[in-house]
């Protein structure tokens, strides 16, 4: 295919491209490398009913094995990347700090899923062929966002992105992914509304040059800090610090042995000292 045939297949997939002159050529320069480094070998056939040697360690090399295999897998994570809505959610999920099996229990429920079409299996090839969280690093993915991206509504894919590696970041995931808070405990979300309020606070704290901006920025985030603590403290039930105190408690059980009522020592009564001295006679 020729670099506009590609580009054309990528857009017909609706797959994000660079929305500035610049970066849509770097995006091209890109593809060009890219297609001379994959070099296709003498004798490859991955038609055969058997690969031969030439034919697997080009598929292995690039990854692309299960693909051409026509892995089931594969083709219900192609059929769900056909799907907008499904994909959407699926790109939400994949940011957050969500393990594969639950993000498949979760789709599978959003939407009316078979297992068999979705699960664990599916969501890792989702992920490898057409939404790699790994490829970048979040301060790249923030910037894909917004150079690939038109103009719009990408809050879910950024909350996603910045969500606490935590429980509570999880569950902030699963909220954004639906758009709406209505699956989300209060206890989660001042958990998240916490930690958003310290990493707002250490930015402003860390800043190289001192300012009165700053200051107040630090002040107001350390405001809503104790403000999401206290909230969080409300719904808990109890202040933070006791809540892990008391997870960090042990059971600890007395093994020894039950006295019978034989055993148990008489305590006789005991009187004061000298209280058994004769007292002398009166006259």
């Amino acid at each position: 295919m020729s670099i506009k045939d590609v580009l054309q297949h990528l857009g017909d997939l609706s797959f994000p491209l660079p929305q500035e002159r610049v970066a849509f050529n770097d995006f091209v320069g890109d593809l060009q490398r890219l297609q001379r480094d994959m070099k296709i070998p003498a004798g490859f056939d991955p038609t055969a009913e058997n690969w031969n040697a030439a034919t697997v360690a080009f598929l292995d090399k690039w990854k692309i094995g299960a693909m051409w295999r026509k892995d089931p897998f594969v083709d219900h994570a192609t059929d769900a990347l056909l799907d907008p809505h499904i994909r959407r959610s699926l790109e939400v999920l994949l940011l957050g700090p969500l393990n594969v099996g639950g993000i498949a229990n979760r789709v599978c429920a959003r939407w009316g899923l078979n297992p068999d079409v979705m699960n664990a299996r599916v969501i890792r090839e989702f992920g490898h062929y057409y939404w790699l969280y790994t490829a970048m690093n979040t301060s790249e993915w923030r910037n894909f966002f917004f150079t690939h991206y038109p103009k719009g509504d990408h809050s879910d894919l950024l909350m996603a992105l910045n969500s606490p590696r935590t429980s509570a970041g999880a569950a902030l995931t699963l909220a954004v992914s639906d758009r709406g808070a209505d699956s989300l405990s209060s206890a989660d979300a001042y958990n998240a509304f916490r930690n958003c309020a310290f990493v707002m606070y250490m930015q402003h704290a860390t800043m190289e040059k001192p300012s009165l901006a700053r200051t107040q920025g630090a002040f107001f985030a350390l405001q809503a800090f104790r403000m999401a603590e206290e909230e969080l403290d409300k719904t808990r039930g109890g202040s933070v610090e006791l809540l892990d105190e008391l997870r960090k408690m042990e059971t600890v059980y007395d093994r020894g042995r039950v006295l019978t009522i034989r055993e148990v020592p008489v305590l006789r009564p005991m009187l004061p000292s000298g209280a058994m001295e004769e007292k002398e006679p009166a006259t």
